[in-house]
């Protein structure tokens, strides 16, 4: 909205306030402890709706990333917070990307090959959120290292899967995280409402021990 005080316009923006953080800070407070499938799935699939819901609106957010989820907790079920996606400082619309400066904007550990070559399309947002994921469920991100290595291992390494480094996750969830984190945007899944879907099917299927 806008007001107008002592002669000058002011413009201002309303959001709701989250007192509890972000994911960022829920999961420090975790102490490193890998999620259940079933958890990442739940927290994935909030965070694929927001993104579909700007998608479907023009608009590709190329910044996601657990800092970039704010949260409130479930105190019935502490371990599925509802997050709330944030910080557009970087989001662009689809409509005008070609137009766009080519400054090479985004967080290294998780920008797909195609935000590297400032060509970002909705996909782009799909693969951040798969990175996410990863880290989530294995305790790292897929790919490590400086700013030239980041860039190279995005463009010509095909990730590990995330099982290596966490034995106890089944070769589906490997599947799904690997196709939504496939090199060429046609290669993923068709959104990223697909991807959390199939990630939640994927989970579901995991072991009730978890």
């Amino acid at each position: 909205g806008e007001e107008t005080r002592d002669g000058a316009t002011i413009t201002y923006m309303v959001m709701p306030y989250c007192a509890d953080g972000s994911l960022e800070d829920w999961l420090r407070q975790r102490c490193s402890r890998l999620l259940p499938p079933r958890t990442v799935a739940y927290l994935v699939e909030q965070a694929a709706e927001a993104l579909q819901y700007a998608h479907e609106h023009e608009v590709i957010h190329l910044d996601v990333k657990p800092s970039n989820f704010l949260l409130r907790s479930n105190k019935k079920n502490p371990d599925r917070p509802t997050l709330l996606l944030a910080d557009f400082g970087i989001a662009r619309n689809f409509t005008t990307v070609a137009s766009a400066s080519h400054t090479i904007r985004g967080t290294p550990t998780s920008m797909a090959p195609e935000q590297w070559s400032s060509n970002p399309v909705f996909a782009t947002d799909q693969y951040a959120l798969a990175v996410m994921a990863y880290e989530l469920l294995a305790g790292r991100p897929p790919f490590v290292g400086g700013m030239e290595q980041l860039m190279y291992q995005h463009f010509s390494v095909q990730p590990p899967p995330p099982s290596s480094f966490n034995s106890r996750l089944p070769a589906v969830i490997d599947t799904v995280i690997l196709r939504a984190l496939a090199k060429k945007p046609e290669d993923r899944f068709p959104t990223v409402s697909d991807f959390a879907s199939a990630l939640t099917e994927a989970a579901q299927q995991t072991s009730t021990a978890d």
